[in-house]
């Protein structure tokens, strides 16, 4: 994976980050937006562009839930209300993006295969040991709180890591 990151370094910016789940109606909106959040907060906002996708169940908006945890994370209504969930075999350009996040293995199975050598799970890719991010689908808002806390924190790994490579600048 270091030698996958240390490619990036020679990418045009911006580097693309597409976050995948299974319905793209919590968790890889919450990832997708909180990343953009966070590289805003670093001054590296402008050399990501952040998206996301599903690659089991197709929806039409995001779940309550989430969008009451973005909210709390203060990303704007505006922001929210703009989203509207892909799934990767409606919009299969997304799989063009340069780096493919998922939050289960399974997901990154779920993909054409010519496109998983730049997927990772999200918890290897910040640097920690794999994990699969469980759904919160249909659980309380507490549960949604909790995993909203992993996604954050394995988004500030990553993050740190790009910048301290030089993979990201702060302007």
């Amino acid at each position: 994976m270091e030698s996958f990151k240390n490619s990036l370094r020679n990418k045009k910016k911006p580097i693309t980050f597409l976050f995948l789940c299974s319905g793209n109606i919590c968790r890889s909106p919450i990832a997708e937006m909180l990343f953009e959040k966070l590289a805003l907060e670093r001054n590296v906002r402008d050399q990501i562009i952040s998206t996301s996708g599903a690659v089991q169940f197709h929806n039409d908006m995001i779940c309550w839930e989430a969008t009451q945890i973005l909210r709390k994370e203060g990303i704007d209504d505006g922001r929210i209300k703009d989203f509207f969930p892909r799934h990767i075999s409606n919009y299969p350009e997304l799989l063009k993006a340069d780096v493919i996040l998922t939050m289960e293995d399974k997901h990154i199975r779920a993909i054409p295969k010519e496109y998983r050598t730049k997927a990772f799970l999200l918890s290897e890719f910040a640097n920690e040991s794999p994990i699969n991010i469980i759904d919160p689908y249909g659980d309380s808002i507490e549960v949604y709180g909790e995993i909203t806390k992993e996604i954050k924190y394995y988004l500030n790994k990553i993050l740190d890591d790009l910048i301290e490579k030089g993979i990201l600048s702060p302007n």
